[in-house]
């Protein structure tokens, strides 16, 4: 009978094993591969392990055992080094990436990983990851020994991290021990995200727990690829999505386009064919006046340079237009537009350097007018996210490192690293590893704070941000991937977002999810569709006064963050999504705020530039006052910067760094009890109960006054203080900073750990005796206190 080994003996064995494995080592240069070593003598003999020995490393035989690995019921049998990519195990074995438990994460060694890779499959996918991906691989395709020795061995050494995401699929990376030294991973350069390939429609479950389902990502965007992921998408909004589905509409003066282009025969899709302008009442069915369905185009003008070739509709071209528009004419993206709309079997687009007479004003302002129905109408709305101008196009080379990246290298930025049949499923199935992050057009569309610019320049554009709001549906032609967007969820390419999608696009309605779970355009979506100002309207779709307001402030700190070519179009821009608000809130449009007792002091407590005291330039000439706009407004405040844009290197582009409620949609805020709205004056006619006319929607009248009773006093402050939000750096002298100031208490703001603070108006009186804004103040309780020792309730007209 074998007796027990004790913890000393066990202890002493395992060093006896150790020096003869040195001693191995220093003798032949091989170390065994199927036991485990520590890292220690790992280093300790780096320099002396054979060329045979480091071969043998990289090359390790696939597990007997195929298919899934684990058991997806409640209690699997976790493999000790992957933990079967198991978001419980995860966290309970390290510590959580972020405060919120979204991510969690395991660090291990990959001599480890090796080892565990004889017998667990998903180890195996892995190290087949760290081979294919961080230099052990050779031409042939086949593992082997990298073609640098230190470069294998540093391998062998290394530490490999996996992330876990609530909501995506697994990362991978691997560095140098000293990489992870303390428990903590600085960010690699190229973490891999692993995924399985199938067929989304098929709704096959991945093998391993968090190993999402999804497609991989072609750098050149072809025509097939793109129609391909739109019909099934288009097909299920369509059938599915009662609240929008909006096949055809009816001709409508007011409503309808007035133009629109012929784009040939769909069976023509990938001809030259030539296209031509059309009257929208010539090609109405006689039978119901109905508006064939159409499609339009969200694209970037760009600088009229000779590379950027943008057609256009003028007085004196307009007879040869709809005559013909030849296809030499047409932009690289309006061709690709022409050729998408033709393949999904539509024959009309709108594109509104065609279908607007560029040169007609009086044409332009009709126009202008219906464009909140001209996208809310359209069958699909194509967005050139990714493209500068009009030479990009809407099908080409992706990845915002494209033009810098060697062919080569991009060939290899997704790899299959192993191929399964999925258990009782009969379904195949392919384990992919990407080296591209797909991250920023998710950013980019779902942050209620503007987009990085990184990947979709288009959806940094004003006009191109209402666009989107106002389209029933609309597909995202990214610089990094696809992705559609309806009222009712949104989709990518790479499915990151495909729980959100099952969530929102199957079982559970649009309509019945709570407000709180929609997107970012959902909300805008919902809103629109808010019976507020309708009595038919379906009741489940009620949204509540407060959440309309709200979803107000985000389109404004998304919008005011927006660039312009042309200062003049700062509401026009804007128009359409504020005369679907009106509509709905049934409210006067005060220059991007709304006439409403109890939320317009939330619309006035808006900050310029929410990181600090103001905007981030020092120089007075560039941020400066929007002539002919109320200063109690967020759009008074211009900010010219420099686009990093290439193609306009050097050239100033209108836009201003955005209005930010950070004290409001953030914080509890209660406003002051003798704060009292008496009256707003508006000079030009208008409907006092429902709102102004378009002109007052795209150019407000410039002498609205609001009159404001409310706690006033007359002192001084240091305006380079951190809580001083200025709305103008020129509004402060660096060498004297102290300045004599009237203050309006407006509201107490409660941040999340019930701490309190006191919200007013930084303003100054003018010889009209009016009162023009220049700042936001903030000050905790003692200091409001000593402040407004002397204060006292005022009327004040706000201008």
């Amino acid at each position: 009978m074998m007796s027990l080994k004790s913890n000393d003996e066990l202890e002493a064995h395992a060093k006896s094993a150790a020096q003869a494995d040195v001693a191995s080592t220093q003798r032949d240069g091989h170390l065994p591969w199927d036991v485990a070593h520590s890292t220690e003598l790992l280093q300790a003999n780096a320099e002396n392990l054979s060329d045979n020995c480091i071969k043998d490393f990289f090359n390790v035989t696939e597990p007997a055992t195929r298919g899934a690995p684990v058991d997806r019921g409640d209690n699997p049998t976790v493999c000790q080094t992957c933990l079967h990519l198991d978001f419980t195990c995860y966290q309970s074995t390290g510590p959580p990436v972020d405060e919120w438990g979204e991510r969690a994460i395991h660090t291990d060694m990959v001599h480890n990983l090796r080892l565990s890779a004889r017998s667990c499959v998903m180890c195996f996918v892995l190290f087949c990851c760290v081979i294919r991906f961080f230099g052990v691989f050779n031409n042939t395709g086949r593992l082997g020994v990298a073609d640098v020795r230190e470069k294998a061995v540093d391998l062998i050494l290394a530490k490999f991290r996996i992330i876990l995401h609530r909501d995506g699929n697994p990362q991978l990376m691997v560095g140098s021990t000293s990489v992870y030294r303390g428990g903590s991973a600085a960010p690699l350069p190229h973490p891999l995200c692993l995924f399985a390939r199938t067929d989304p429609r098929n709704d096959v479950p991945a093998p391993w727990r968090n190993l999402g389902l999804s497609r991989p990502i072609f750098n050149r965007l072809t025509l097939d690829n793109c129609v391909s992921f739109i019909r099934p998408l288009l097909e299920q909004c369509l059938t599915s999505h009662s609240h929008h589905s909006n096949p055809l509409s009816q001709l409508d003066p007011q409503r309808s386009p007035k133009r629109l282009l012929y784009v040939g025969d769909p069976k023509a899709a990938r001809t030259a064919q030539s296209t031509r302008v059309v009257e929208a009442r010539q090609i109405c069915t006689s039978a119901d006046d109905m508006l064939p369905r159409y499609m339009a185009l969200s694209h970037c003008w760009g600088p009229n340079t000779p590379g950027n070739k943008l057609p256009l509709t003028t007085s004196s071209n307009y007879a040869d237009r709809c005559r013909e528009v030849p296809w030499e004419d047409l932009s690289t993206t309006f061709k690709h537009a022409v050729q998408i709309t033709r393949c999904l079997g539509v024959e009309y687009i709108w594109m509104d350097s065609l279908c607007i007479i560029q040169d007609d004003y009086a044409d332009w302002k009709a126009e202008a007018a219906k464009m909140q129905y001209v996208y809310s109408d359209a069958y699909l709305t194509l967005s050139t996210s990714g493209s500068l101008d009009g030479s990009g196009g809407c099908l080409f080379q992706r990845g915002h490192r494209g033009a810098n990246t060697p062919s080569a290298q991009q060939e290899e930025e997704e790899c299959l690293v192993y191929a399964l049949n999925v258990r009782n499923e009969g379904e195949p199935m392919e384990i992919w590893a990407r080296k591209r992050q797909l991250r920023d057009a998710h950013l980019d569309l779902s942050s209620p704070v503007g987009p990085s610019g990184k990947g979709g320049p288009l959806l940094d554009r004003a006009w191109c941000f209402q666009e989107r709001m106002l389209s029933t549906r609309i597909l995202h032609l990214h610089g990094e991937e696809m992705i559609w967007e309806c009222a009712a969820g949104s989709a990518c390419e790479c499915t990151m977002d495909q729980e959100t999608l099952k969530a929102t696009l199957g079982h559970a309605e649009w309509n019945e999810l709570p407000f709180y779970r929609l997107g970012y355009k959902q909300k805008v979506a919902r809103v629109l569709a808010s019976p507020l100002s309708s009595p038919n309207a379906d009741p489940v779709l009620a949204t509540t006064r407060e959440q309309i307001f709200e979803t107000w402030r985000k389109v404004v700190q998304t919008y005011s963050r927006m660039s312009l070519t042309k200062e003049d179009d700062r509401f026009a821009a804007l128009a359409g999504l504020a005369q679907r608000f009106k509509d709905v809130l049934g409210c006067r449009y005060l220059a991007g705020l709304w006439d409403n007792e109890q939320e317009l002091p939330k619309l006035l407590l808006w900050a310029q530039y929410a990181t600090g005291r103001a905007a981030p330039s020092q120089n007075p000439d560039e941020a400066r006052r929007v002539p002919g706009i109320p200063t109690w407004s967020w759009a008074s405040v211009h900010y010219h910067r420099f686009s990093k844009d290439p193609a306009s290197q050097n050239k100033k582009t209108s836009g201003w760094h955005g209005a930010h409620y950070i004290f409001v949609d953030t914080h509890h805020t209660i406003i002051d009890p003798l704060l009292k709205i008496l009256r707003v004056s508006w000079s030009r006619s208008g409907n006092a109960s429902t709102g102004a006319d378009i002109d007052d929607l795209m150019r407000p009248p410039s002498d609205i006054s609001i009159f404001v009773e409310g706690l006033c006093v007359l002192t001084t402050l240091d305006l380079s203080a951190p809580t001083v939000y200025l709305d103008l750096v020129a509004s402060l002298n660096l060498a004297q900073p102290q300045q004599e100031c009237h203050l309006l208490f407006m509201a107490t703001s409660i941040d999340a750990d019930k701490r309190e603070s006191r919200l007013c108006l930084m303003l100054q009186r003018l010889a009209s005796g009016q009162f023009e804004r220049f700042g936001l103040l903030r000050v905790d309780l003692a200091e409001f206190d000593k402040l407004f020792k002397n204060g006292r309730v005022m009327e004040v007209e706000l201008a």
